[in-house]
Parts: C-alpha cells; sequence; structure tokens
C-alpha cells in the first residue's frame, strides 16, 4: 500500500475556520465542494467533490511548544483527479496567509473546468516530482 501524499501548511496566528477555507476552495475551483467531519472533535476532514470523484482529507494540528498552528493535507496517490484538488486547496491555504515548503504548479490556482482541458496528472510539469518526493 502506498503512502497517501501529503503537504503541511504552518499559519502564525491560528488557523483559517474550515469553513473559510471550504467557501475559497468553491471559490477557486468552480465545483461544489463538500466537507464532511471524517473523525472525532471535528479533528479530521473529507473535502470531496463527489461528480469529479475527488476527495482529499485536511488535518488540522497545534502543537503547543512553540505554537505551531498547522493543516495537514493528505490525498489517495493513485486517484488521477486528487492532484487537482490537493495542490488547489493547498493554494487557498497559501492565499489565507500559510507558508509552505511545497511548491504549486501553476495550474493549481485555476478552476476545474478550464484545468480539466488538458488534465493528465502523468504529462503535468511537476507532477512526477511531486509523485517521487
Amino acid at each position: 500500500m502506498a503512502a497517501p501524499f501529503t503537504s503541511e501548511v504552518i499559519f502564525e496566528e491560528c488557523l483559517p475556520l474550515i469553513d473559510i477555507v471550504v467557501r475559497e476552495l468553491t471559490l477557486t475551483t468552480g465545483m461544489m465542494i463538500d466537507c464532511q467531519s471524517a473523525g472525532v472533535d471535528d479533528v479530521l476532514w473529507r473535502i470531496s467533490n463527489q461528480k469529479a470523484a475527488m476527495a482529499i482529507d485536511l488535518m488540522p494540528y497545534v502543537e503547543v511548544i512553540p505554537y505551531k498552528y498547522t493543516y495537514l493535507i493528505a490525498s489517495d496517490p493513485f486517484n488521477k483527479w486528487n492532484p487537482y484538488l490537493h495542490r488547489t486547496l493547498l493554494f487557498v491555504l497559501l492565499k489565507l496567509g500559510g507558508k509552505s515548503e511545497d511548491q504549486l504548479p501553476v495550474w493549481a490556482g485555476l478552476p476545474w473546468l478550464v484545468a480539466q482541458k488538458d488534465w493528465n496528472p502523468n504529462y503535468l510539469k511537476g507532477f512526477e516530482l511531486w509523485y517521487k518526493r
């Protein structure tokens, strides 16, 4: 079994509310985004678009000493549509003030209808490097 793709986004003050994140993701992608709690006490959210068969997980993490506010993004490496949702969520979190060591591909902030026209993760620049990291 392969490990999921993961990204870490760190915020200095506090994490943006999940409602704000989902709203921004919906506006950026142009898709209906569903968000459901997938864990106890809202410690894991399943963010998905059923029509396009995309689903990723988002987990908040707060480290007490020193204070470090983090969102962890994880997605299934075998779903060919998930890289779009994963990277676009990363784009949204960076737009909301987060910092990450991951590089964004040029298609990350594009609406799905624009990115979908040429969508083939095997040929997208940067996908191979991301997959092999």
